[in-house]
């Protein structure tokens, strides 16, 4: 008898553990009070596991009491064009996963909610990341995943004229400008495409969103886009 059980025990946990994550999300959601859907963009791969993974875990320390099921919408762009057509048709998810560039159109309408306003305690994340969320002196969004810029750098170059690694956007660009004059040629390569553009920005303390309004041409915005050329 104990061959068997033991045997059972073994069959049950390799079925548990071909569960799909998705199959056990929905398990967990049949039994919860309240459901929360999360709209996400990934399709895929290892950050669509790690979601389903992080969320499993929550929803097993809420008991039957909440659920938070993730819907993937497809890609980063059908994501944001869903989210604006929910907040025309009034029907917008509890939670979405958003850029920082489209937060300032979002807040154009009545739907988001500020995080101080349901308690969300973000002390301790990274200033820049919650800077990045932050209209009007009120935190909208909870930085959910982050994609960071690296600095390649040569220091075989810099030791050659005699310069340090550059530790801010300032330095990089005198640094660069400097050993470029003196090299007679482009030492520095990257990619000045909208992500570069927003990750510069916002570092500098831009902000999309001034006086209620969408400010695209603000000082900050000239400041960066004549550091990319």
């Amino acid at each position: 008898m104990k061959h068997v059980i033991l045997g059972l025990a073994v069959l049950t946990g390799l079925a548990l553990a071909r569960q799909r994550p998705e199959d056990v999300i929905k398990g967990q959601c049949e039994k919860a009070e309240v459901v929360a859907e999360l709209w996400h963009g990934f399709t895929g791969g290892a950050p669509k596991t790690a979601l389903e993974n992080l969320v499993i875990e929550f929803n097993r320390t809420q008991g039957s009491q909440v659920c938070v099921r993730p819907i993937s919408q497809g890609n980063y762009r059908d994501l944001s064009t869903k989210i604006k057509a929910a907040f025309t048709s009034g029907k917008v998810p509890a939670m979405a996963q958003a850029f920082e560039n489209n937060m300032a159109l979002y807040l154009e309408s009545d739907a988001l909610v500020p995080m101080s306003a349901i308690g969300v305690d973000l002390k301790g994340v990274n200033p820049l990341f919650v800077n990045a969320v932050t209209f009007n002196r009120q935190v909208y969004g909870v930085p959910f995943n982050k994609s960071v810029q690296l600095l390649y750098y040569n220091r075989d170059l810099l030791k050659k004229h005699g310069a340090r690694v550059p530790l801010t956007i300032a330095e990089f660009i005198a640094t660069a400008r400097r050993i470029s004059q003196e090299e007679k040629a482009p030492v520095y390569f990257f990619q000045p495409d909208t992500s570069t553009f927003s990750y510069w920005f916002f570092t500098l303390g831009g902000s999309y969103f001034q006086n209620g309004r969408l400010v695209l041409n603000s000082p900050k915005a000239a400041e960066v886009q004549t550091a990319e050329r």
